[in-house]
This record gives structure tokens, C-alpha cells and sequence, in this order.
């Protein structure tokens, strides 16, 4: 044979060797893939109505070119058997359940690493980890330097509503839900050690000289260890110059009160959703999907467009903002 890039050149009837081939489909494992059957908004949503059924279909990648041949195609579920899955459910694969010898595709753009850089200039008070905010002195707690919102479990949301506040200094949290934005005008100048707190500066009150990166161990609401790392970096936007409406239990996609115009690579933070939507605002993003219970913090991030929330579907462990500029 010869060399000829967009080529394949195969032999019939002789012993068959084993070939590593990759490609080139924009194909992403749902759950790791492996040894998963895909399901709907849930792990029992299982409708006939959201794929097409083939058998005989005696690869995986003839599944995956089933896939790319149908329009609607929104993933793949394969068994060796032959049979082959082909979703075009509009809200996709959005969940899957474990079952030997399956595999579950979503299908889409490219599964990429991408490096993104949050403009959210938050910095660790005295190593942040473990420390409740206080005001000019260990002691001074007075009620009137912050205000306390409930029901936001993960770091990120709470840092999320701090940058939703004009006047936020920084932020004290607990992974019970408990969310302090304080207001002080001095900002927090101390702290105190109070075990399974996080106490967080804002804006001036953080580095704003230079671009730097900061590591620190937060508890989830799962009551887990993950590393976050948050870009510090200087803001000229201030956070106060749009607002979100949050729809909890709230789906809105195309042909059910929106078009849904990306999913994001990856998982990603609350406030890394609202940045990607913010800086997409001129293509038309209104609003974000996420999913609530990762026990990290993060979730897959849909892009909204031409939001109708009349429309929008309920849907248990979906949640929606709604892009207010």
C-alpha cells in the first residue's frame, strides 16, 4: 500500500489483526462510557420513543456512523450483540445506569481540554480553609457586615452570589447551605478558626495586581475533599451589572422554551457556566442548564437562547438561570 492521507485500505479473506483506530467523531463517554446504558433526564427514563433501534450492527463504530448519519442523533447506547441504540431524544442523554457489556456514547462537538480562566478575583482570608470572617478584630461579628442566604451548598454558588452583589466584600460559607455575603465597607480584615467554615475576600479586597492561582481544599455537600482552583485575576466589569433568575427543577432546550445553542466541554462550576453564557451574550445565550447533585460542585453546562418560560419543562435534578443583562 501506499501513504494517502483521508485513505483505508483493508484485506478480505485472510486472518484478522487487531488495529488500534482512532476516529475522528466527536463522541464523549456519558458517566465513563463503559459498561453504561444511556438513559434520559433520569436513571428510570427509559422511553422507546428517544432512539432508534438497529441490530447486527457488529462494531461500535457502526453505531457511532449510524449516529452521524441521523440528523437528530444525540448519542449512541452499543452492545457487541449487534445491537445499537441510536438517541434523538431533543434534551439528550442526560443520565445512564450500570449495565454489563453496554457502552453509552453522547454525541455532539468534540470532547476537548480547555483551559478556562474565571474572572472571579476571590483570595483565602488567612488560608481560607477552616476560618470563619470577622471585621476589623477576631471578635468584631457584628450582624450588619453581611447578609446570610441558605441553600447553597457548594463554594462556588455562594462565591457566585457575592459577585452578584454590588456592595460584596467576600463571602463565608458552610456546606450546610449557609452563605454569608458580607458588605462591610472596610471588607473582612480577620478571621477565626471555626472547623468546616471557608472564609473568602472580594474584588479590592483580593490580589489585583497580577494574574495568580491559588489552591485551597473545600468541603462539598457531599461532605468530600476537592481541590478548587480558582484564577485570580483583575476584574474591570463589575459583578453587579447583570443578574440571574433561578428556576429550580426547571429544563428549557429546544422545542421546550429555548434552543439550546452549546454544551460546554467537560463539567463546569455555577459561575464558570454564567462567564461562558456572560461572554456568549452576544450570540444570543439567555440562560443556563445545569444539573444539581455532583457531589464536586461541577455539572454539564447547556447554553440557552430565545428563552420562553412558559415553555421551559419541569425536570427533577435540572435547574435553570435565566441571563439577565
Amino acid at each position: 500500500s501506499q501513504a494517502v492521507d483521508g485513505y483505508a485500505c483493508f484485506r478480505y479473506g485472510q486472518p484478522i489483526t487487531t488495529t488500534a483506530l482512532v476516529t475522528p467523531m466527536p463522541f464523549e463517554p456519558v458517566d465513563g462510557g463503559e459498561g453504561r446504558a444511556c438513559r434520559g433526564a433520569s436513571t428510570t427514563d427509559n422511553s422507546a420513543e428517544y432512539y432508534e433501534l438497529f441490530t447486527g450492527i457488529i462494531t461500535q463504530d457502526g453505531c457511532m456512523a449510524k449516529c452521524v448519519d441521523a440528523p437528530s442523533c444525540q448519542g449512541i447506547e452499543y452492545h457487541a450483540s449487534g445491537r445499537c441504540e441510536v438517541w434523538t431524544r431533543p434534551g439528550g442523554i442526560r443520565a445512564s445506569v450500570p449495565l454489563v457489556g453496554f457502552t453509552c456514547l453522547r454525541y455532539g462537538e468534540a470532547a476537548t481540554t480547555t483551559t478556562l480562566v474565571t474572572q472571579m478575583p476571590f483570595e483565602p482570608v488567612d488560608g481560607g480553609e477552616g476560618r470563619v470572617c470577622r471585621g476589623a478584630s477576631a471578635s468584631d461579628n457584628s450582624a450588619d457586615y453581611y447578609e446570610v442566604f441558605m441553600g447553597f451548598p457548594v463554594l462556588q454558588d455562594c462565591m457566585a452570589k457575592c459577585m452578584s452583589e454590588p456592595l460584596c466584600k467576600g463571602i463565608e460559607h458552610h456546606p450546610s447551605g449557609r452563605c454569608e455575603v458580607w458588605t462591610r465597607p472596610e471588607g473582612i480584615q480577620a478571621s477565626q478558626a471555626v472547623d468546616g467554615y471557608t472564609c473568602l475576600a472580594y474584588g479590592s479586597e483580593a490580589s489585583t495586581s497580577i494574574a495568580t492561582s491559588t489552591t485551597m481544599m473545600t468541603s462539598t455537600s457531599a461532605a468530600t475533599s476537592a481541590t478548587v482552583r480558582t484564577s485570580l485575576t483583575t476584574s474591570t466589569t463589575p459583578a453587579s451589572s447583570s443578574s440571574w433568575d433561578f428556576y429550580q427543577n426547571t429544563n428549557c432546550y429546544t422545542g421546550a422554551g429555548g434552543i439550546s445553542l452549546r454544551e460546554m466541554p467537560g463539567t463546569l462550576t455555577l459561575a464558570a457556566c454564567k462567564t461562558e453564557c456572560t461572554l456568549a451574550a452576544a450570540n444570543s445565550c439567555e440562560g443556563i442548564v445545569m444539573r444539581s447533585g455532583f457531589a464536586d460542585g461541577t455539572s454539564p453546562c447547556w447554553l440557552i437562547g430565545d428563552v420562553d418560560l412558559n415553555s421551559c419543562q419541569e425536570y427533577p435534578d435540572y435547574d435553570f438561570w435565566h441571563f439577565r443583562p
